[in-house]
This record gives C-alpha cells, structure tokens and sequence, in this order.
C-alpha cells in the first residue's frame, strides 16, 4: 500500500498538516457517545418507564373498581332473590348493614306498590359505606306471600324440585 503525503510546497509536511503533523479529523473515527447524549437517552428511557408504571397503576386500580362493582352488584341480586324466596318484605324503605364477598355493605330496599295488588315494586340499593354512593342496584317485582299460605306451599314445592333434578 503507497501512502500519499501532502507536497512540501503547500506547506504541508509528511503527515499532511502543516508542521509535519496529522490533518485534524483525518484520524481515526471517535467511538462511544458524548455526556449530552447519554443524559438525552436516560431522559428518554425514564419518561417512557414512568408512562408505563402509570398505565400499570391505573390498570390495577380499574381492575379493584370491577371486583368491587361486581361484588356490589352480586349483593343486590342476593338481596332481591331472598326476598323472592320468602324472606320478609320491608315496607317503604329499610336499610341494613350485609357481608357479602368477605366485605360489609349497606342495602337500601325501597318498596312500593305495584299495578297488581299481589306484587311490590322493590329497588335494592347497594353502597360501600352508609350514604356514600350507589355502586350497584337491582329492581324487580316481588310478590307477597301470606304465611302458611298457598305461596309458601308453592314456593316448597318449587324448591323441592330444584333438589330431586
């Protein structure tokens, strides 16, 4: 390989640059990356690690409002199918303190008549704590039962064959 030198009459010595020495930037090439850089890329990481930790965070606590609005309406479910099923029927409105999913709840039942005079119009309301905010509520018709009556007769009769299928 022939190496090429700058000629003496532009000033130039055998290494190219005046006086002799190496041209500037005709070296070899720099490698890793300057201090700016480094700060740039860490501030770039950091930014997208804590958008991510975010959107972790608000995922579980969205996950921990479905649990609780599920439990919540699993309870006034509860709450109308024992009314349904022979428990005694408030009347106007009753309010009450369950365990239901390992966690107390406060059910309203708000009772009302109904177009037919053998049925109520009941509303259970189920809230996290005495007067906050509904989290789940159910409605239906239910019908009043006389005791020892042919309703609770029906009733045993239907639960009877529940249990022989």
């Amino acid at each position: 390989m022939k190496r090429v030198f700058a000629s003496s009459a532009a000033g130039g010595g055998p290494g190219g640059g005046p006086g002799g020495g190496p041209v500037r930037g005709a070296g070899p090439a720099k490698r890793g990356f300057t201090l700016l850089e480094v700060l740039v890329a860490l501030a770039v990481v950091a930014i997208g690690l804590s958008a991510a930790f975010a959107a972790i965070g608000q995922s579980a606590r969205s996950a921990e409002q479905l649990r609780v609005r599920a439990v919540a309406q699993w309870a006034a479910a509860d709450a109308l199918t024992a009314l349904r099923l022979g428990q005694e029927l408030p009347r106007g409105q009753a309010r009450r303190q369950e365990e239901i999913g390992g966690r107390l709840w406060w059910v309203q039942y708000r009772v009302q008549p109904a177009p037919a005079a053998s049925l109520r119009d009941v509303e259970v309301v189920v809230s996290a704590e005495r007067n906050s905010r509904v989290v789940a509520s159910a409605r239906g018709m239910v019908r009043l039962r006389e005791a020892g009556g042919a309703d609770d007769a029906e009733v045993a009769e239907d639960a009877a064959g529940v249990a022989e299928q």
